[in-house]
């Protein structure tokens, strides 16, 4: 977990301003910490005993509301934190996914490169079967080549189950 001390800085004047509780030259408050406007050492010094009191009284308060701001934004941190680690976790699942899917996408390649025939399904033509193994449809000629014997119109559609031979190599 990260190190999370964001208010020491004000504690120092807080317990600075707390030190210098002696009487002094009564002045106004003027300075509002909320608005990042703080008295000098200096001005603190020259600050009645109540005006001092006062200043420290907000001193105090301001760096209260600043510890429960602290607290909040640590809160919201941890549930980053958490989030970023599920999503973590998910990632490395669906890489892992990915990995398996390509594995078995690297396995049907090789096995369609090796495929040496082709049993014809409803609607399949010298073409369509070109498109699905080679990718090429106007590869129709080299199946049909190898397979004159069991066409009859290389432009018709086949009988469903027509056993082919599928020429490798090639292109």
């Amino acid at each position: 977990m990260r190190n999370r001390v964001w208010a020491s800085p004000l504690l120092l004047v807080v317990a600075l301003v707390l030190s210098v509780l002696a009487s002094g030259v009564a002045k106004a408050l003027e300075r509002d910490p909320r608005q990042g406007q703080f008295y000098t050492n200096e001005e603190i010094m020259q600050l009645s005993g109540s005006d001092r009191n006062a200043y420290c009284e907000a001193m105090e308060s301001y760096l209260e509301e600043l510890r429960e701001e602290t607290d909040l934004y640590n809160g919201r941190l941890d549930s980053l934190d958490v989030m970023a680690d599920t999503l973590r976790t998910r990632t490395i699942e669906i890489s892992a996914q990915i990995r398996e899917v390509n594995s078995e996408l690297r396995e049907l390649r090789l096995k369609r490169k090796s495929l040496t025939e082709y049993t014809t399904r409803d609607g399949d033509t010298l073409r369509s079967i070109a498109k699905t193994l080679y990718g090429d449809p106007l590869r129709w000629e080299e199946i049909y080549g190898a397979n004159k014997a069991k066409v009859a119109d290389p432009n018709a559609a086949l009988p469903v189950g027509t056993v082919l031979t599928i020429p490798r190599g090639g292109r």
